[in-house]
């Protein structure tokens, strides 16, 4: 009969079992009131330290860069008299112009000219120049960015100025009012004729000269086209006048604030980069904390 081992037999192999948390630990640890935060909390220095290097790594490469330039000028579509102001329409089609002023400023009737003037190419012009307006106002701001305050301000300068000059054109090819008083004059004119062939023609009835049927007829003619030619002219002049005035109240533009200065977007880019370097420092140093806490040493198994 072979015989068994030693109990002290080196080579018997020992059964292990695994070491037991004690239940309080273990409630401890889920009912922690910082919950999945624990870890990080735990190693707040590690936490720290990700915010800290990210941070200054955000203020380096802010301080590095060269900083861009914008200058800025702002412009009045129409006049700023209240009087003016206060007309029927005047808001309205004021906000309209500016509106509409604002997209001919990144235009290739205003980028082309300000390019052959600086010297530059039109696709920098466009990329630098850019223009909006004013919210519930009539009035359009237009911004020019730069490497240094110079040409940013010299690229502001030249594109109000051509502006300006697109506008001062614009307004003195617009031809719809001139031709509401053409056409007022020429109603004018008809209607004072019939009323001079009217005139003839009741004169003719009461002298008895001609059949008086077809003086009576002719008479009625007259007088319709008389009315009509009159209703016509009081319309041309009720258009003409609301169309004059409002030609006249945002006719051109004014710059009420010129582009004499540029600034610097060097303190805002800090604040940008400092504040994304702190959040990605931030979720960094969360991430490592719960990557250490999960490396836990494996439980030991002790021998029975």
């Amino acid at each position: 009969m072979p015989q068994l081992p030693a109990p002290n037999d080196p080579e018997r192999p020992r059964p292990l079992v695994a070491a037991r948390v004690s239940p309080a630990v273990e409630r401890e640890t889920l009912l922690h009131p910082l919950g999945p935060l624990r870890p990080s909390v735990i190693r707040w220095p590690l936490v720290v330290v990700c915010v800290v290097l990210f941070s200054g790594a955000g203020y380096y490469t802010a301080t590095q860069r060269s900083p861009e330039f914008t200058s800025t000028a702002t412009v009045n579509v129409g006049r700023t008299d209240v009087r003016v102001q206060a007309l029927p329409g005047y808001v309205q089609g004021a906000q309209a112009l500016a509106a509409s002023y604002s997209r001919v400023v990144t235009s290739d009737r205003i980028v082309d000219p300000v390019a052959s003037r600086l010297g530059l190419s039109s696709s920098d012009v466009k990329s630098r120049l850019t223009a909006s307006p004013i919210p519930s106002a009539p009035i359009f701001e237009i911004s020019a960015r730069g490497s240094d305050e110079k040409s940013a301000i010299a690229l502001a300068e030249a594109a109000t100025r051509e502006t300006q000059t697109f506008v001062s054109r614009t307004d003195r090819g617009d031809t719809s009012t001139s031709s509401l008083l053409k056409e007022y004059r020429q109603q004018a004119r008809l209607s004072s004729s019939l009323q001079s062939q009217m005139d003839r023609l009741r004169a003719d009835i009461t002298n008895g000269d001609g059949n008086a049927r077809v003086l009576r007829e002719r008479l009625i003619k007259a007088q319709t086209d008389q009315q009509t030619a009159e209703l016509r002219k009081q319309s041309l002049q009720s258009m003409y006048v609301d169309r004059a005035s409002t030609d006249t109240s945002t006719a051109g533009i004014q710059v009420l604030s010129p582009a004499t200065s540029a600034a610097s977007d060097r303190d805002s880019m800090k604040q940008k980069l400092v504040a994304v370097g702190a959040i990605a420092g931030l979720l960094v140093g969360l991430a490592l904390s719960a990557l250490v806490a999960r490396r836990r040493p494996r439980r030991r198994r002790v021998p029975v």
